[in-house]
């Protein structure tokens, strides 16, 4: 109504001619009535659609906190492409299951829903780099349409514990061979973006090293190493990323008993069949936020208030190392981190070790 107004006075100079077009201004009104109810009923259930089981051919789920060059890429197009991931009916079900979890929280039915049903709908097509778009459901149908649904939780009002459960799902999902290979940084980052390494034998007691020539040379060395053991590994991959689903989801935090994910006593408390050696982490560069060529500072802004915030993707990876991952520990033996017999090299330059509160650091 104010712009319409403007726009009389701008094309009439002044309000003389008002009551002429007030016809106009009062199906205006009642058009834009008619959208916002339109949308806020939901008519079409868009916001609240999950596929049945029986009707999904494949289907896939993307979250944002573990994705690399998440940032630089469109939400929807990624989300589409995720579509054909999984194609067991397990893991389509559970995908399903977390959906279904995620829609029928009550807050799709608060007075807020017209915010959540136009929100979801604009978050589909807008850059990655604007949103914390951390759900993102695709479904390839029988019948060969594939139909994708992206949730914030900012957006939706949730709030740590309304995702207890979900996040469980999900962790699995995102612990899967198939997940780790395609969107981990360890299997697809730029060589150039990684940094630095760590290893750890528990939350007090590690080598590390980082933002040196010679840390992001080794940390390459061993990301390449882990993606030979961990491609041949048949039998220790979720193992392997416990440390992840601690690191990301909330569920694991409200329910598990490792408080430090760095931590090996307690990893290996949980995975004692791995004989794990160590944790090993990774680092990466925080991805760069594109240019905001086509939308202006002000409408970021807006967004941003919106929304809640800016989220961010991990820029370390932690990885449980068992002993049979021989290409991973060579190159630890290599740079001296480890010794001969796996355990961490205490005379290495890059030794840390914290006691009682006192910093060592051996060189």
């Amino acid at each position: 109504v104010p712009a319409f107004i403007i726009s009389h006075l701008i094309f009439y100079k002044g309000f003389s001619n008002l009551l002429k077009t007030s016809a106009m201004l009062g199906g205006l009104v009642v058009a834009v009535i008619g959208v916002v109810t339109f949308l806020n009923l939901d008519v079409f259930g868009y916001n609240t659609y999950v596929p049945k089981s029986d009707e999904v051919k494949s289907a896939g789920y993307v979250d944002s906190r573990y994705c690399n060059g998440f940032r630089s890429r469109d939400i929807e197009s990624l989300t589409r492409n995720s579509a054909q991931d999984f194609s067991d009916r397990s893991s389509i079900n559970s995908l399903i299951t977390m959906h279904s979890a995620f829609v029928n929280n009550d807050i799709f039915e608060s007075q807020n829903k017209f915010k959540r049903v136009f929100m979801s709908i604009f978050m589909d097509s807008v850059s990655a780099e604007y949103v914390e778009m951390e759900y993102c459901f695709a479904y390839t149908l029988n019948d060969g349409r594939i139909v994708t649904r992206n949730y914030a939780p900012s957006v939706f009002g949730y709030g740590i514990a309304d995702l207890v459960d979900i996040d469980k799902i999900a962790a699995d999902l995102i612990g899967s061979k198939a997940y780790i290979e395609k969107y981990s940084s360890i299997f697809n980052a730029d060589s150039k973006k990684i940094t630095g390494y760590s290893v750890t034998v528990n939350n007090y007691s590690a080598c590390f090293e980082y933002n040196t020539e010679h840390s992001k040379t080794i940390a390459k060395k061993l990301a390449e190493a882990f993606n030979k053991d961990f491609k041949a590994d048949n039998s220790y991959t979720s193992a392997v990323v416990s440390p992840i689903k601690y690191q990301l989801n909330d569920y694991f935090y409200y329910t598990g008993t490792v408080k430090d994910i760095d931590d090996l006593k307690a990893f290996d408390r949980m995975y004692p069949e791995t004989n794990a050696v160590c944790v090993l982490r990774i680092e990466f560069e925080d991805e760069d936020i594109p240019a905001y060529s086509s939308f202006s500072s002000a409408f970021r802004d807006s967004i941003r208030t919106v929304v809640g915030s800016f989220y961010g993707t991990i820029t370390q990876e932690n990885y449980l190392i068992p002993e049979s991952y021989t290409n991973t520990i060579a190159v630890l033996k290599e740079i001296g981190v480890l010794n001969e017999d796996n355990k961490i090299n205490s005379r290495s330059p890059y030794y840390y070790y914290e006691e009682d509160g006192a910093e060592r650091v051996y060189y």
